[in-house]
């Protein structure tokens, strides 16, 4: 067997018979995977930037619904994913994989993998306002935030969170 052959998946010997051996069908599937992991690897896509008004109103949103649910006795736990029922146009727009509740503020999952997640992370200023620390975000190193800036201050921001 030459190694040209050893590239053909399968093929057709001169008597007619159907041809396809371990070693081809290993090769192939190496090549395949190898394509695939590469495909996987180069599809991570940045989340989309949000324009000032875009922040704003998203800002708004998230705070209308922190209220709402107040109001209706709903207080997630840390890390308790908020139902699709709860969340705002401004966030439905936005296609998250899952917006959750941290401390207070409002985690919204733009990408997620088993080792980390990015997306926005807001503080919706009726509590950001009322808090008394001077840093309300996470300050462990898991988390890395970009401030977005907005009309309406310092309530927005990109997250990049390495999960341990």
């Amino acid at each position: 067997m030459s190694a040209a052959t050893n590239f053909v998946l399968a093929d057709f010997r001169q008597d007619g018979q159907f041809r396809c051996d371990k070693l081809t069908m290993r090769n192939t599937f190496l090549i395949i995977l190898c394509a695939l992991c590469f495909w996987g690897c180069a599809s991570h896509t940045p989340v989309p930037a949000l324009t000032d008004v875009q922040g704003y109103h998203l800002v708004n949103a998230v705070n209308e619904m922190v209220a709402h649910m107040s109001t209706a006795g709903v207080t997630p736990k840390q890390g308790e994913e908020i139902a699709q029922s709860w969340w705002p146009v401004e966030i439905q727009g936005l296609h998250p994989v899952a917006v959750y509740n941290y401390d207070r503020n409002v985690v919204i999952v733009m990408q997620r993998s088993a080792k980390e997640e990015e997306g926005y992370f807001v503080l919706p200023p009726s509590f950001a306002s009322s808090m008394s620390v001077s840093h309300p975000l996470p300050s462990d190193k898991e988390w890395v935030f970009k401030p977005i800036e907005d009309e309406i201050g310092k309530f927005l921001y990109e997250y990049h969170r390495k999960k341990k």
